[in-house]
Order: structure tokens, then sequence, then C-alpha cells
């Protein structure tokens, strides 16, 4: 997964910056948080605890390649690139040959002045997780809303009382919590080992476990790129 892209713009640094899910729904709290050491739930604790980073020990994120705005693209071609693939053809879409609808990770590339992958001094860790329903249904192979998933889902809440505390377990823990395949995607998610479709053109990321690819949804590579552009030139 990319680190966070606001470490590429320097202007930030002197920012602490916090992570809030949105609460749509109940199933959708939590998705992001912040972790604080503080000696009571007390308004001042809190900021203060924020504003000085001490006390601050991370943040919660889901992983920004989820989001549906991440990569560049068009949904209707098919067609997804990081910003970078996407400058060398001047962010046009080589199938329809018009402009690609530019996603919040180009922006940032934009105003940046590092690469991705800078860590600022002081900043506050990061980890990232996933919402575990869908971790479970991708690890199943059924969909979020069936018996199967939620049954595995209602167990785990019930065993490690929530789901933050699923990704702070040891990782002996888990293996003895639960096996197989839901147990071997947690431990992906822990070990940083899982993969992404990246979102592009309002569609949400897709989350790759075992190495698994959709044809229809790999990515263009660049010599695909020129390829297609020269058989236009050519008609």
């Amino acid at each position: 997964s990319d680190p966070p892209m606001n470490w590429m713009v320097s202007s930030l640094d002197k920012y602490v910056l916090i992570s809030n899910s949105d609460a749509h729904s109940p199933g959708k709290l939590a998705r992001e948080g912040n972790v604080l050491d503080v000696r009571e739930i007390d308004y001042k604790e809190i900021i203060n605890a924020m504003k000085s980073r001490k006390g601050f020990v991370k943040t919660y994120e889901f992983f920004p390649e989820e989001g549906k705005y991440h990569y560049d693209g068009h949904r209707k071609c098919g067609v997804w690139l990081n910003p970078w693939d996407a400058m060398k053809i001047n962010n046009i879409c080589p199938v329809c040959h018009k402009p690609l609808t530019i996603g919040v990770l180009h922006r940032v590339v934009e105003m940046a002045d590092y690469e991705l992958g800078r860590m600022p001094f002081e900043a506050v860790p990061y980890q990232h997780i996933v919402p575990l329903r869908m971790l479970i249904s991708k690890a199943l192979k059924k969909g979020e809303g069936t018996k199967a998933v939620s049954e595995v889902y209602d167990y785990l809440i019930r065993y490690f009382g929530n789901e933050l505390n699923v990704f702070e377990a040891e990782e002996e823990v888990i293996k003895m919590a639960i096996d197989g395949p839901v147990r071997d995607a947690i431990l992906k998610v822990k070990r940083n080992q899982i993969k992404w479709r990246p979102g592009y053109d309002g569609v949400f990321g897709e989350l790759l476990l075992d190495g698994e690819v959709k044809d229809k949804d790999e990515q263009l590579r660049l010599g695909d790129f020129f390829l297609i552009m020269f058989a236009s030139i050519l008609r």
C-alpha cells in the first residue's frame, strides 16, 4: 500500500492530522480512528495529546487505494493509471482519447515537493486496516451480507470485543481464535501483505487476496497505451 499521501507535501508538516470515520451507518464506525494514551477521557487531555503529539499513539487508516477516486482513469473504458503513467500520456485516455478523470493521488502529486514514501520528522504513526466484514467476505468468497460471513463476523466480535482488537491482537492469539482463509486474511492485513486494484473514476478499489486478478480489471500497461495510440494513428 502507498504511504500517506500528505507526507509528500512539506507545508503540512506543522499540522497534526487526525483520522475519523464517517457515520453513515453503524457498520462504518471506526473504519478510521485515533489512538491516544491519556490519563483520562477529558477534552483538554485529548487536545493536548494531539497538539503536542505526546500521547498520540497512532491513527487507524483504511487503505487509500480503496477510495473510488484514488487513481486516474475512465470507468467506461476500463482504464486506470497511477498519476505518473497518466502524465506520460498527457492525461488522455488511450481508448476514447478524452481527458482522464484525475484522481486524488494525482492532485497531491501536483502539490508535492517530496516523493511518495517520505516520512516527516515527528509524524504520527499509522496502521492500515480493512473493514472486517469485507475481509471475511473476500476470504470466504461470499457476499458481505451472507449468513456465512455474518456468522464468522459475529464470532470474531464476541471473541475480540470489537473490530480494532482483531488487528491489535498478537498473531498467536489470532491463530487460536480462528483458522482457515479468514485467519490467513487477517494475518496478511497485519503484515501489510495484501494488494488492491485501486479505485478510479467512481469505482471503489477492490481488495485482492492470494494474488487474485480479474482480467477485465487489469491495468493497461504503458506499452499497451502506445500500441493503442499507434493503431489509432494508422486508422
